[in-house]
């Protein structure tokens, strides 16, 4: 028998390979609820990639963590742990006027 998870791994896959990167993305996050493996997808689809690419991908990851509003601290860790990936003037624009500077500090 196929659990489930296996199969939202799956779906993420092929929505990867047809290029549809955010739907990969909020399958990880939402169905499949591994931030990590969202986060191992946007270093593995980057790869190769230019630094605009990346900064895409990273910031995708990052918006669907905003959006949610359950996953801020995964938004706050994906900035601070990973800020070479990300444009600054992006990342302002897109983060909420409620966060405190302070959760972003490290990215800063």
């Amino acid at each position: 028998q196929i659990t489930p998870s296996l199969l939202h791994v799956e779906r993420a896959i092929l929505l990867g390979k047809s290029g549809k990167h955010k739907k990969a993305l909020e399958v990880l996050v939402h169905k499949e609820k591994d931030q990590q493996a969202a986060e191992n997808y946007c270093w593995r689809t980057s790869a190769g990639q230019d630094r605009k690419f990346t900064q895409g991908m990273f910031l995708t990851l990052l918006q669907i963590y905003i959006e949610s509003r359950h996953h801020v601290i995964a938004a706050v860790d994906l900035l601070n742990q990973n800020a070479a990936c990300f444009d600054l003037v992006s990342v302002l624009r897109v983060l909420p006027d409620s966060w405190s500077l302070k959760l972003v500090l490290r990215f800063l």
